[in-house]
């Protein structure tokens, strides 16, 4: 629990340090960084929320997760192709399960 309050400090830290760099007049010039601590405590806001979710995720997706990422970043042009691909893969599979769950 200890990780999850620090983890909402931090946030709120960004947070308020976002607001006085955005509308702070005499620090104008560092209002880029402004919007740099607004995202970013934006991101660390969102994982605060989800902390009790994080938990329950299973072992595997924390080394599918940084996999995932890269494919994002570097296959943007195969992914239009893939991903459909992936989508029908995922119905057949779910439709699959449909049929051949014992009752």
């Amino acid at each position: 629990m200890a990780r999850r309050n620090l983890l909402g400090l931090i946030a709120l830290v960004l947070l308020g340090l976002a607001a006085v760099f955005c509308f702070y007049r005499p620090l104008a010039g560092y209002q880029t960084a402004g919007g740099l601590l607004l995202r970013v405590g934006m991101v660390m806001s969102v994982l605060w929320l989800a902390w009790p979710d994080l938990n329950r995720m299973p072992g595997w997706f924390w080394f599918a997760l940084p996999i995932g990422l890269l494919a994002v970043l570097y296959l943007k042009g195969i992914l239009v192709y893939i991903l459909p691909a992936l989508a029908v893969l995922l119905l057949v599979y779910l439709f699959y399960r449909k049929l051949r769950r014992p009752r």
